[in-house]
């Protein structure tokens, strides 16, 4: 269960800082699970995946599953709150 791993704050992953930055933090981990506030995180996903942030309703509580997959990063699901809630 993810909410039973230790939470890391790492200085690298402020709303100041660029997608590249993000990017150099994630190659070194294994499984992550990124929480943040927007725009970082639309920029972020549209960096990883060349997906239009405009093209995703990235509300609160929203979450996107990010693979590798092979040199790049492939959207894999998008959740936003009234799909995880039900209503």
């Amino acid at each position: 269960d993810f909410l039973s791993l230790p939470l890391v704050v790492d200085e690298r992953l402020s709303p100041d800082r660029e997608p590249s930055d993000y990017l150099k933090v994630i190659r070194r981990k294994g499984t992550l699970y990124l929480v943040g506030h927007e725009p970082e995180l639309s920029l972020f996903l549209n960096y990883l995946t060349c997906i239009s942030p405009s093209k995703l309703a990235f509300k609160k509580g929203a979450i996107a599953e990010v693979r590798k997959k092979g040199d790049g990063w492939k959207l894999y699901a998008f959740y936003n709150p009234k799909s995880i809630l039900g209503s």
